[in-house]
């Protein structure tokens, strides 16, 4: 039912955020939109960087975790592990993909006629509709690696106080 609710909020934040940046769009110059995606590059360069890095660290762990499983919803929670470092990348790949196609067609096709002559209102509302998604998209993968790293702190945590219960009580 919360999973529901989130996926309800979050096609509720992409529908707003689309209409709102389509009207606005049109006020923003194709170099202004640039530099939005180059910033988008930048951040998700960084996160897919430092994701796949930790992702490469725990890769062993996982599939061992996931072999060794005694149960499915131990196994289930190593697939939910992988997953939450695996979507921030996701999300980053298709971030640098559609932002590297729009530097592409920016410096490709910026001096062309039908660049110049076509509708500025259509194809500035659409681009600043695409960033705006793309940067919705962003903050949410910002916030997935944010909360990966306290559930990644949170178990090293109970497992610390775990492993000290136990030695306590060997010790008495």
């Amino acid at each position: 039912m919360k999973r529901e609710k989130l996926k309800w909020l979050n096609r509720t934040a992409i529908s707003l955020i689309l209409i709102a940046s389509f009207m606005l769009g049109s006020h923003v110059t194709p170099d202004n939109q640039l530099e939005i995606f180059k910033n988008l590059i930048t951040i998700a360069a960084i996160i897919f960087a430092v994701m796949g890095a930790w992702l490469s660290l725990v890769k062993h762990d996982i599939a061992t975790g996931i072999e060794s499983a005694e149960n499915d919803n131990i196994s289930q929670e190593y697939v939910d592990k992988a997953r939450t470092l695996v979507t921030p990348m996701t999300a980053s790949a298709v971030i640098l993909l559609l932002s590297c196609i729009y530097m592409f067609t920016y410096y490709a096709f910026n001096e062309m006629s039908f660049a110049k002559n076509g509708n500025p209102f259509l194809v500035n509302s659409i681009t600043f509709s695409l960033s705006a998604t793309l940067t919705y998209y962003q903050i949410t993968s910002v916030f997935s690696a944010l909360f990966s790293g306290a559930k990644f702190l949170i178990d090293i945590s109970n497992l610390n106080q775990e492993n000290r219960a136990k030695r306590m009580r060997n010790i008495k």
